[in-house]
């Protein structure tokens, strides 16, 4: 199975993967990793923005898993989501008259 990784640049093969973990370190986001069965540097697959999210990516990735899907893709967090920016003409005022 192969898995997309959140910024759409790489692609991995879980066959070559020990594991797939989270990091939940001291940051502000919380990276999904995948280590390779080489002892090499691990791949990140996305970050999200709080732990309940991130469990539950891992969910849907083990769930494609066991239904032997070929790609998995890792979803967008509100993280990294773009916000859409509502851009005004207008000016905006501050103050009275």
């Amino acid at each position: 199975m192969f898995v997309m990784a959140q910024d759409e640049k790489t692609m991995l093969n879980l066959d070559t993967v020990s594991a797939v973990y989270m990091n939940t370190g001291n940051n502000a986001d919380i990276p999904i990793f995948a280590k390779s069965m080489n002892d090499e540097k691990p791949n990140k697959l996305g970050r999200y923005g709080c732990i309940d999210e991130a469990k539950q990516v891992l969910f849907l990735l083990a769930e494609s898993i066991s239904e032997n899907k070929t790609v998995f893709f890792m979803p967008l967090s509100a993280l990294v989501a773009p916000e859409t920016k509502i851009q005004d003409a207008r000016v905006k005022r501050k103050g009275s008259s």
